[in-house]
């Protein structure tokens, strides 16, 4: 009983704060490890980086820091021994961490040709909002680029699926009728 109440008063707690760090305006996205195949642990942390500095400097992203995501999972006793986490997973985890949308991908890499994949998980529908997938030849720079080029569609594509749509107005209509229809996160 008492580790139960102990949970939901840190639930409520965690909610409290994401609801205030989310008052920015920005959306609040989350990164899990790449997973890699045929590359190395330390390529995999820089690719990492990469993504995250760039969806920062983008500024439209709150992004959850790494450090506080593993915390968090640690506090939850989480176990994942594989490091593998799906999109049921993914949206566990983002959900815990009051994200909005949770980045999981991985790269896979022979020789100087990378292909890098990664999967743009809506938290509050629990689906795969879209995808970026692209290949790269060349070294770590080329790698690097293409990392740059996804962060940049990842940024169109969840400020697409979340900015209002705007429904073009019927002809005799005044233009106080005209309506606007966004979404709710």
């Amino acid at each position: 009983m008492l580790k139960g109440l102990i949970k939901y008063k840190f639930i409520t707690i965690l909610c409290l704060w994401s609801s205030l760090l989310s008052q920015d305006g920005k959306l609040r996205i989350s990164i899990l490890d790449f997973q890699g195949d045929g590359i190395d642990e330390q390529m995999l942390k820089i690719c990492y980086n990469r993504l995250e500095s760039k969806l920062i400097e983008s500024n439209r992203f709150t992004v959850i820091a790494k450090a506080e995501r593993e915390d968090l999972l640690k506090e939850w006793e989480w176990q994942s021994a594989s490091g593998v986490c799906d999109e049921e997973c993914a949206v566990e985890v983002g959900d815990m961490l009051g994200a909005q949308y949770l980045m999981v991908g991985g790269i896979i890499g022979s020789n100087d040709y990378y292909q890098i994949n990664i999967k743009i998980v809506n938290i509050s529908k629990g689906d795969i909002l879209d995808s970026d997938e692209r290949v790269v030849v060349g070294g770590l720079q080329e790698l690097l680029d293409g990392m740059t080029q996804s962060s940049r569609e990842i940024t169109r594509k969840i400020t697409l699926s979340s900015a209002p749509q705007q429904i073009a107005q019927q002809t005799g209509l005044p233009a106080a009728v005209q309506k606007s229809f966004g979404s709710i996160d």
